[in-house]
Formats: structure tokens, C-alpha cells, sequence
């Protein structure tokens, strides 16, 4: 679902937390959205949210330093498998997620 949504042009955006300022619970509903999912977005109910929220999905300075050079490899490539650091397929599927949203092209197999 990321991978299409982003293909299509549109930035995916995880559901609301319920929890509205126990900040440990909101941390896991963002950490697990962005980890598991690849969600780059998050939607928030109550102010306390925002700021948690908006600290968990921040990537960190070294998953955009890798990201950015498996893409580029993947590029180099026209798109076909790479190998990076011993990284296996799912850091790669995770890079391939975060694509610029409307940039089709840039997702494989798409017609963008």
C-alpha cells in the first residue's frame, strides 16, 4: 500500500492513536507505523501528539545516508538487484518505499 500510494503520487499517512498524551504509547504507534509499515506521515487528534509523532518519524541522519546511496545504486543499476553492505532485500524494499512521492518512476515496475 505505501509503495502504491507513493507510485500514484500521494504521501501515505498512517491512522490517528487514540491515546491522546501517554507519549510512550503514541511513540510505539508512530516507531511501529514507520518501522513496520513504511508510513512517512502520521495523523494526530490532540496537540501533545504532534511533537512525539512528528521526533518518531524523523529519520535518522544514517538511514538517509544509506538510503540515498542504495537508491543511487539501484539507480546506477536501471533498477535491478544491488547488493549494499550486506544489507538484505527488506532495507532496500524500505529505501524503495520512500521515494519522492510522484516520482513513478523511481519505483520498479512502475510506468511513471
Amino acid at each position: 500500500m505505501v509503495a502504491a500510494a507513493a507510485a500514484a503520487g500521494v504521501v501515505p499517512a498512517h491512522n490517528v492513536c487514540l491515546t491522546l498524551k501517554d507519549e510512550a504509547v503514541i511513540r510505539s504507534d508512530a516507531r511501529r507505523a514507520k518501522e513496520e509499515f513504511g508510513f512517512q506521515r502520521m495523523w494526530s487528534i490532540y496537540p501533545a501528539q504532534i511533537p512525539v509523532i512528528v521526533n518518531t518519524m524523523r529519520p535518522s541522519y544514517d538511514d538517509v545516508l544509506d538510503e540515498t546511496e542504495i537508491l543511487m545504486l539501484a539507480q546506477d543499476a536501471s533498477w535491478g538487484p544491488i547488493q549494499y553492505k550486506g544489507v538484505d532485500d527488506a532495507k532496500v524494499a524500505k529505501a524503495r518505499r520512500q521515494v519522492t512521492p510522484g516520482n513513478a518512476s523511481a519505483v520498479p515496475g512502475s510506468t511513471g
